[in-house]
C-alpha cells in the first residue's frame, strides 16, 4: 500500500543454497555460484537507500557434539562477500532428530 501506514524496519531473505545444514561444503559451493550470477542486483539491493543494518550472508549449520567446532570460509567466498558489501554469519542450530523429520 503506498499511500498506507509504513514499517519502520524491513528486510529480505533469499535462500541461495537448499543444502542441508549438515551440508556445509555445498552451502558454500551454492552460495559462490549466486553471489557470482547474481553479483549486479546484490550490489543494488546493498546500497539500497535506508537500510538499518549491514547486510549479512547467514550460513546454518548443525551443533555438532564436539569440544571445538569450526568451520571455513574459503576466500574465494570472503572476497567475493567483501566486494559486495556482505558480511559472513554462521548461525548453529542443534542436531535433527530424524524421528522428527516428516515424510
Amino acid at each position: 500500500k503506498p499511500k498506507g501506514k509504513k514499517n519502520n524496519h524491513s528486510g529480505i531473505n533469499i535462500t541461495v543454497s537448499k543444502a542441508d545444514f549438515d551440508n556445509f561444503k555445498k552451502q558454500i559451493r551454492d552460495t559462490i555460484k549466486f553471489l557470482k550470477i547474481n553479483k549486479n542486483e546484490i550490489k543494488k539491493l546493498v546500497k539500497f537507500p535506508g537500510l538499518d543494518e549491514e547486510p549479512e550472508l547467514d550460513f546454518g549449520i548443525e551443533r555438532r557434539n564436539v569440544a571445538v567446532q569450526s568451520e571455513l570460509f574459503p576466500a574465494e567466498l570472503v572476497a567475493l562477500c567483501g566486494k559486495l558489501g556482505l558480511a559472513l554469519a554462521l548461525s548453529r542450530y542443534p542436531p535433527s532428530n530424524d524421528d522428527d523429520k516428516e515424510e
